[in-house]
This record gives structure tokens, C-alpha cells and sequence, in this order.
């Protein structure tokens, strides 16, 4: 960590607003990991797969107005991309350059250091899942009609009754969203797994859907995290 600033450095970063909270970014930290692995396609061709994920840590000190040591924050984000290819090039031709998802890194994560001071609201799209299936079909209606729990009774039926393993995965993953509704972290994590797994069974034809789960999943792990920092802080 660097040394403490300075009554006078924080004057002069202050510019006389003497009630600023002034921050120092003393460490950054990135950890950059690609891994490659394949898998069977349909019709029983082998698909390249390639994961990559960039964690950031930042280490902050915040000298506040009028305390006389600042506090210390660590800011974390981790970022996820997945590629897919018939060949390990075609797979990493779709993967960012590393300026960008430097790039990417420092913005999300600098998002977060402003949640640290400014109240906010994430505002977040979802969706969900319609087919020809009528009990998706009827469920979709009771989710237009924000009748969740009836809705989520017909998605359970599809993916424990249904044969048809891309029907019961977007089941799946239509119950991720609706436990994600009520804040159940946990169970919306656990239905985007079954979800995965379902179409991860085909995933030539799959990989758009593949890459929004992985990174729907992403998000509710931050949520859970971030529900759970509250409930501490309460």
C-alpha cells in the first residue's frame, strides 16, 4: 500500500471543497484465466470451447471530511466471456483482445467504486422463455399476467413431466428468473445449473443460449453476494 496522504496533498486534491471524501487507488490487482475444453456435438462432431475470465481487485483508502484516518475499501468484479468454434482458433477469434477486456475490467469495476458513495438502482433485463408447448404457453400467459406462483407451478410440471430436453430447459431457466424475482439467490442459481446442463446436451445447436445462462449466472452470483453484504449491514 502506498503511504498515507498528506494533510496537505488532501487540501490540495481538495481544492478548498474541505467536505470532499477524497480516494486513493493504492493496489490494483488482475487475475486473467482462459481455459480450453471440448465437447460433443449432436451429431457427434467435437466443439472447442474457450472460457475466459478476468477478476479485478482494486484497494482503496477513502479519507473522509473531518476523520482523522481513512477507511479502507477492496473492490472486487470479475468478468466472464465463452466462445465457441469447430477449431481452438475459431474459438479464441471470438474472444475480446486483451486491451479490451482491460478496457471492459476498469469500467465495470469503476461502476463499483461509485456504488461505494452514490445510492443506486440496477436496472436489469430478463427473460423468458415461450415455446408451442402448452403448458409453457399457459405459464407465460400467468406471467403476463404477473400470476408468478401459477406460472412457476406449470414450469416445474415441463421440466419434471416434459421428454423434451430443450423444452425443460427453458423451463429451467424461466424458475431461475422466477426465484430471482423473490430474491432466492440460491434456488435461481441452482435452476440455471439444471438449465445448463440440459443444453450443454447440444450445443451446436445451443451455444447462444449456453453463453446468456453462463453469464446470467455471473449476475446472480454478484446478487447473492450483494444481498448478503446487505443483510449484514442491516
Amino acid at each position: 500500500m502506498y503511504p498515507l496522504l498528506s494533510e496537505n496533498q488532501l487540501s490540495i486534491v481538495r481544492g478548498g471543497a474541505d467536505n470532499t471524501a477524497v480516494v486513493s487507488l493504492d493496489k490494483t490487482d488482475m487475475v486473467v484465466n482462459m481455459e480450453d475444453h471440448t465437447l460433443l456435438g449432436s451429431s457427434g462432431e467435437t466443439v472447442f470451447v474457450t472460457d475466459l475470465s478476468v477478476a479485478t481487485t482494486l484497494n482503496l483508502r477513502v479519507y473522509w471530511p473531518n476523520k482523522i484516518e481513512p477507511s479502507s475499501e477492496m473492490v472486487t468484479d470479475t468478468l466472464y466471456w465463452q466462445s465457441f468454434g469447430y477449431t481452438p482458433d475459431d474459438a479464441h477469434s471470438s474472444l475480446p483482445l486483451t486491451a479490451e477486456f482491460i478496457q471492459e475490467a476498469m469500467r465495470q469495476i469503476s461502476a463499483r467504486v461509485r456504488e461505494l458513495f452514490i445510492p443506486h438502482v440496477d436496472n436489469v433485463n430478463r427473460y423468458i422463455y415461450t415455446s408451442t408447448n402448452p403448458a409453457m404457453d399457459d405459464a407465460y400467459d400467468f406471467w403476463q399476467q404477473k400470476k408468478y406462483k401459477e406460472a412457476s407451478y406449470l414450469w416445474e410440471y415441463v421440466y419434471e413431466e416434459q421428454k423434451n430436453e430443450t423444452t425443460r430447459a427453458m423451463a429451467a431457466a424461466n424458475l431461475a428468473v422466477y426465484n430471482e424475482l423473490f430474491d432466492n439467490y440460491k434456488v435461481a442459481i441452482e435452476w440455471v445449473d439444471k438449465s445448463l446442463s440440459l443444453f450443454e446436451k447440444r450445443v451446436d445447436s445451443n451455444a447462444s443460449d449456453i453463453t446468456a445462462l453462463r453469464d446470467y449466472r455471473r449476475q446472480l452470483m454478484e446478487r447473492k453476494s450483494d444481498n448478503s453484504l446487505l443483510q449484514k449491514q442491516m
